[in-house]
């Protein structure tokens, strides 16, 4: 079968989703889907790099150079005109989106044999987000009735979906993956009974809903003992600026090491090792409650680290009991979770962690994904 992610990317590693999406398709095309991928690119290396890590797949991607809205546009037609010329074939459409859902849709008279699936992620129903453009609720069920399933990425938004709505296509839960062998790697120092720093580290992208701030509240109420290192964002002078200003506000200018942009297949030894405790602040939305499907948890959870997160079912429903350190978004509440992670010596605990994790590695996922994807086709 072939499979159109239709789903135009920023074809660049910066890019946490084009991680996500090149990553999960480049493992379910060695399950014998041939894949189909589209976006632009303005950087050439960050391309070639994409293109060296897909070499040897089933994977195409069909890319434009440029981040205009014309370019994005001659990517678009490329896409559907090399659907078009497979039209005969079977052909599955996966978007991300109500609108491209309802674009496809729109198509899909020229492809008699497609199916339609639609993933859920982080602002899939925006409906229930406040200050956020909205499209009503009875769009969405129009929606629902059209396509042939949906592929939720975190148990948490099962209840939410079925709270909402009487009836459902049929669907998958597919959390996201990790690349175990790559974190696995990546291990905390020993312990001393009285260290004289302990290395509390975050990696990811800074968005508002990621609550980040919460870590330098949490920063502010530990000992000086305590050091922050931290990566991502965008890599540019606008994620520079945010977490400097963080830095002055909560006066914590000789505790934090902040590292800019790192490569995905450098953070595990570049970022995360040789720290005591790594981070998963979220915020209070929906968003992080329930519908996102964290990628730095899963990958947090194959190294050798004790974790500390926001207790949220989007975060407990994946790591269960005696795991990940949990914690509310009390300041108080998380930095007491720091410290209790900081002096743990339960390598049981982590054994338990790192099982869950493997659980969810991208194998694993892309074995789940096929099976969801040819049962359209068992009857």
């Amino acid at each position: 079968m072939k499979i159109y992610y239709f789903h135009s990317l920023y074809l660049n590693f910066n890019s946490s989703q084009t991680i996500q999406v090149i990553r999960d398709y480049r493992y379910l095309s060695d399950k014998g889907f041939d894949i189909t991928l589209s976006g632009t690119y303005d950087d050439e290396q960050s391309y070639c790099d994409i293109q060296t890590y897909i070499h040897g797949h089933q994977i195409k991607i069909l890319a434009t150079e440029g981040a205009s809205k014309i370019a994005r546009m001659g990517s678009k037609v490329r896409f559907l005109a090399d659907a078009i010329r497979h039209s005969r074939q079977r052909i599955c459409f996966i978007t991300r989106s109500y609108q491209k859902c309802r674009e496809i849709l729109y198509y899909r008279h020229l492809f008699p044999n497609a199916l339609v699936l639609m993933e859920m992620h982080e602002q899939a129903l925006p409906f229930l987000i406040p200050q956020k453009k909205k499209l009503s609720k009875r769009s969405y069920e129009k929606l629902f009735n059209k396509i042939d399933g949906l592929i939720l990425t975190n148990y948490s938004q099962e209840k939410i979906l079925r709270d909402e709505f009487s009836s459902l296509p049929k669907y998958s839960i597919l959390p996201n993956g990790v690349e175990t062998e790559l974190f696995s790697q990546a291990h905390s120092p020993v312990h001393e009974k009285n260290p004289s720093h302990i290395v509390i580290t975050y990696v990811g992208q800074f968005s508002s809903w990621k609550n980040i701030e919460l870590i330098f509240q949490a920063m502010e109420l530990l000992g000086n003992h305590y050091q922050l290192r931290i990566a991502g964002g965008k890599g540019n002078d606008e994620s520079k600026k945010y977490i400097i200003q963080l830095t002055e506000k909560y006066k914590l200018t000789e505790r934090v090491d902040y590292r800019g942009f790192v490569r995905p297949d450098q953070v595990a030894s570049e970022v995360l090792n040789g720290s005591s405790v790594l981070l998963l602040p979220l915020g209070d939305n929906i968003e992080s409650k329930h519908f996102t499907s964290p990628m730095k948890l899963f990958e947090y959870m194959a190294t050798g680290i004790p974790v500390v997160s926001v207790n949220y079912p989007s975060v407990n429903m994946i790591t269960g009991e005696n795991t990940v350190f949990l914690a509310s978004t009390a300041p108080v509440d998380f930095a007491r979770a720091i410290e209790e992670a900081s002096c743990c010596e339960d390598s049981e605990r982590i054994k338990r962690m790192n099982k869950i994790a493997a659980n969810y590695s991208y194998g694993n996922r892309a074995r789940r994904f096929s099976k969801f994807i040819n049962s359209f086709d068992e009857g």
